[in-house]
């Protein structure tokens, strides 16, 4: 192709909501929305946040996180619960319903995967753990990190990490994210 023969298109998507007063913003401002990460090919449109989320909170996401008119997206409502996480279907309404993710798996920081071509939404609660020689379950088993919702922060306080290897991951959590039985690590 010729250069002036290629366009360049940057896809956005914005959460707006009430997670975003956890990020130094106002809830519910469609002006300042959180932005997610673009990890389609090119020709998809696929992207993907982290975002902090407590019991009765909800969240929409818009094409621009400057207006609602560019993409005013919610679900129909239908939560369907898989093992690991919730899916969505979108729908591009103002009638939509918030997407209230805390209230079926508790308070906590989320993986939020939206296709906007296929209009669905997947989302897990993140389990980050350690594991590793210097661990008490050694390779063979991961030891839970706690979440403080608070400071947003994992942290390990066990006394039994020796002196040895050691990964922080999150296997189960990765599992259900990327569809394959590939671990995070």
């Amino acid at each position: 192709k010729a250069l002036e023969d290629i366009e360049i298109v940057f896809r956005k998507l914005f959460l707006v909501g009430a997670p975003q007063a956890y990020y130094g913003g106002s809830a519910w401002d469609e002006k300042n929305g959180i932005a997610f990460k673009y990890i389609g090919d090119g020709t998809t449109k696929v992207f993907e946040a982290y975002v902090k989320v407590a019991v009765g909170e909800g969240f929409k996401l818009t094409g621009d996180g400057k207006t609602w008119n560019n993409g005013n997206y919610g679900t129909d409502g239908a939560v369907a619960a898989i093992s690991g996480g919730q899916t969505f279907s979108l729908v591009d309404s103002g009638t939509s319903s918030d997407l209230k993710v805390a209230d079926a798996d508790g308070p906590g920081l989320y993986y939020v995967k939206v296709d906007l071509g296929a209009m669905t939404a997947k989302v897990v609660k993140m389990q980050w753990g350690v594991i590793g020689a210097a661990t008490a379950g050694g390779w063979g088993g991961e030891t839970a990190m706690g979440y403080d919702f608070t400071t947003n922060t994992w942290s390990y306080t066990g006394s039994d990490i020796t002196a040895g290897e050691m990964k922080f991951r999150t296997a189960n959590t990765g599992v259900y994210i990327n569809g394959t039985g590939k671990e995070w690590t």
